[in-house]
């Protein structure tokens, strides 16, 4: 209840805020000096900035609460489907694709794998820096479930780190400075528990992270 309280009642003013600033720089740009344009650029950009985090709110309660619609899921059509909107951030900074060629069949909720997989490589181009050459998503199982990783060669991270930046707002050092709710991994783990699985990362500080996924065969 906190939390659909304070997504209604601040998203709300900050769309107005956002929308009033638009109005004055457009009617009243020619009486704005240099400073007074540029303070309603940065109004512009941090009201945008609240609408997405009220966003990244709703939707991490919305997968609390939005039931699984289990299916029979092609994997291999998903890679294709993030591989293609990414495409052209990778061909412009050079990173290499790395996917399983296997075809790979799962019965699971084919939105929330596409949002779990579309997480990890969105952090990866985001936070990995200008080291990041290559992004390797693969596959393997167990008896009990089907495993997914994701895996960068950029920025490393903190060993401890990785058992601390799936709580909800935690952030690594890594992504200081950059934009970012701080809700994509904690979705990520919410949509894990969902599906009676698990989520982790790996990293030895040095070489890149390896994120983890676990889907139960037995939902």
């Amino acid at each position: 209840m906190f939390a659909y309280s304070v997504s209604h009642d601040l998203k709300n003013p900050a769309i107005a805020l956002h929308g009033t600033t638009k109005l004055l720089t457009k009617k009243h740009r020619d009486n704005l000096d240099g400073k007074g344009t540029l303070y309603c650029d940065r109004i512009l950009k941090l009201s945008d900035h609240i609408i997405s985090l009220v966003d990244q709110i709703n939707l991490y309660m919305s997968t609390k609460e939005r039931p699984l619609v289990l299916e029979r899921v092609n994997v291999n059509e998903i890679f294709h489907v993030i591989r293609q909107e990414y495409l052209s951030q990778l061909s412009k900074r050079g990173i290499k694709w790395l996917e399983p060629e296997a075809d790979i069949v799962i019965r699971a909720d084919r939105l929330s794998l596409i949002r779990v997989l579309r997480n990890f490589v969105d952090n990866a181009l985001k936070y990995a820096g200008d080291t990041l050459s290559t992004i390797e998503i693969s596959y393997n199982e167990s008896d009990e479930a089907y495993i997914f990783s994701v895996k960068n060669n950029g920025v490393a991270l903190e060993p401890e780190e990785c058992e601390k930046i799936f709580a909800p707002f935690k952030r690594s050092k890594t992504t200081t400075g950059a934009e970012g709710s701080g809700l994509g991994l904690a979705i990520v783990k919410e949509i894990a528990e969902l599906h009676q699985g698990k989520v982790w990362g790996e990293s030895d500080g040095v070489n890149g992270v390896t994120f983890f996924f676990t889907i139960a065969k037995n939902l």
